[in-house]
């Protein structure tokens, strides 16, 4: 008889429905993914690690006929990130198609305004060949801008090639990802 309960039991919980719900943090609906807390905010990741490290991250997806242009399927990645809540912000560029060449440096330019010139003195290599990331003292000045804009171009030179490349971030769901992460990091 106790066999014909559990088994009737069983039967139900696997055909009544289920609501699962989503967690909150600092009001925003998280994902778990890869061990992280994760947002998604229009354009942007936000993604938070037990470590206590946290990032804003957002792609250029591939405009390149064969996918060898980009196995991953995008051709630039911008990410905002920072190690703890009391450390500065660290902006990070990738580019998969072009090598670029740190050494002759890049520009920004956010929407309509100028191009802000960005020397080798204020890039740092980071832990792949095709990364960089702008000095620290820097990212404050550029997360203004960004924050107030709707697309970033970075520009620079591809290394081996010499010539000029360049990429448009958006930058819709920055500030709410940037406000989540401020919020979510311990």
């Amino acid at each position: 008889m106790k066999i014909r309960f559990v088994a009737a039991g069983l039967a139900l919980s696997l055909v009544l429905p289920v609501t699962v719900q989503a967690k909150t943090l600092c009001g925003e609906k998280t994902h778990k993914r890869h061990a992280e807390t994760r947002i998604f905010a229009k354009d942007y990741i936000g993604t938070c690690r037990p470590d206590g490290s946290c990032a804003a991250v957002t792609y250029k997806m591939n405009t390149g006929t064969k996918k060898a242009d980009a196995p991953l399927g995008w051709d630039h990645r911008l990410t905002i990130t920072r190690a703890a809540k009391d450390a500065p912000w660290k902006i990070i560029l990738t580019a998969v198609t072009a090598l670029p060449d740190i050494s002759e440096g890049i520009s920004m330019k956010t929407d309509q305004g100028d191009a802000d010139a960005v020397p080798y003195e204020f890039l740092r290599p980071e832990q792949a060949v095709n990364e960089m990331s702008i000095d620290t003292k820097l990212s404050d000045i550029f997360l203004a801008k960004f924050k107030a804009g709707n697309n970033v171009r970075w520009t620079y030179t591809n290394k081996g090639k010499g010539d000029k490349a360049s990429t448009v971030f958006s930058l819709r769901g920055l500030t709410r990802t940037m406000k989540w992460l401020a919020c979510a990091q311990k």
